[in-house]
């Protein structure tokens, strides 16, 4: 067991070393706005990326630039911005890993939607996958011990005053509980990871 661990720790390792070495955390925002707006547009523009990222429009020329001399998007002057198949790869890698962290930040933390949403953007270019796995596996513990009760609630959000009306496990505003977090992380056995 304790190989497996060191080789998935390798492993790992040499992910993040391989992607922090490519790609910037302004290129990761960029791939990540390019595939929402392929996601529901089915196409991206250069003003449509410019205003999801509130950055100027020849900001995103350049940056479309180097991506398409990285071969992650389909880019030429006055054409729509598509992502190549590896561009695809490493823009849900980033939407994953901002998902998860969002998840975990409103779902066990209890922060508001905007909070967790704006601090999922800045970690999701700084955490490795050990750290993301062990997130959603805490939040599986959690939920699977039977501690997430009101009493444990409210005792989180008594120790945090400083995010009031804030608190773990509270309804969004539709009425429907946030996302589990850890949706789409391996499927492991807690006792695995601790």
């Amino acid at each position: 067991m304790q190989a497996r661990q060191e080789q998935a720790v390798r492993r790992t390792m040499v992910s993040v070393t391989a992607r922090k070495s490519k790609l910037s955390t302004s290129l990761e925002d960029y791939l990540e706005a390019i595939l929402h707006l392929v996601r529901r547009q089915r196409v991206a523009r250069v003003r449509d990326i410019a205003r999801r990222l509130g950055v100027h429009m020849p900001s995103v020329t350049a940056a479309l630039k180097v991506l398409a001399r990285r071969k992650l998007v389909n880019y030429d002057p006055y054409q729509f911005i598509t992502l190549t198949e590896s561009g695809q790869r490493a823009a849900q890698e980033v939407t994953h890993r901002h998902r998860v962290l969002r998840d975990f930040l409103t779902g066990v933390l209890g922060l508001d939607d905007s909070r967790a949403e704006a601090n999922a953007c800045r970690m999701e270019h700084a955490v490795d996958q050990v750290v993301l796995d062990r997130l959603g596996d805490f939040a599986r513990f959690v939920e699977r011990s039977g501690r997430w009760d009101k009493d444990w609630i409210d005792a989180v959000g008594r120790s945090h005053k400083d995010v009031r009306g804030s608190r773990p496990g509270r309804r969004r505003a539709s009425g429907r509980r946030p996302a589990r977090v850890g949706e789409g992380i391996r499927n492991r056995e807690i006792g695995e990871a601790l």
